[in-house]
């Protein structure tokens, strides 16, 4: 028998023979995908404690639709990204942001850092108006990419 009709017949009894193993190890045995969706953990809400380590930290006070958005009424449409869920990432941001981040003009410190889409463009809170604005890469100079009259109104927009 010449080599390449050899090499054939053992490359073929390799498919049929080692093709239904690796089609259970992967597939049915649990390493490749699944017909079953993944469960989204439940959103997580501030505690009283952590807002008011924000307010006091940041020497803020927090209008009322954004304390309810992130103690009380949260969805799971509104991921901890795009509303940050804790008060370390707030006050961390906020401060970065304040101080000039990456060369950055600096945020009045009448504006907090609720939370970003992880595309370098955070939302950003005024707290005297109660105004949310998408920032174009952060920077305040620049027009917002998009505004939202208050809390609520992102939070809608985010459940949309």
């Amino acid at each position: 028998m010449p080599s390449f009709w050899a090499a054939s017949l053992v490359i073929g009894m390799l498919v049929l023979f080692s093709g239904p193993i690796l089609y259970y190890i992967f597939y049915i045995d649990g390493a490749g995908p699944k017909n079953q969706s993944i469960e989204e953990p439940e959103p997580r809400l501030m505690g009283d404690d952590e807002i008011k380590r924000i307010e006091a930290e940041l020497d803020v006070t927090l209008p009322k639709d954004y304390i309810n958005a992130v103690s009380k009424f949260r969805t799971k449409n509104v991921d901890s990204t795009a509303l940050i869920d804790h008060a370390d990432g707030v006050i961390e941001a906020t401060l970065l942001y304040r101080n000039g981040f990456e060369g950055l003009p600096c945020w009045p410190s009448n504006y907090i850092y609720i939370g970003d889409e992880a595309d370098a463009c955070p939302y950003a809170l005024n707290i005297e108006s109660g105004q949310v604005f998408r920032l174009d890469k952060g920077n305040v100079r620049n027009e917002a990419l998009k505004v939202f009259s208050s809390t609520n109104a992102f939070v809608a927009y985010l459940n949309e």
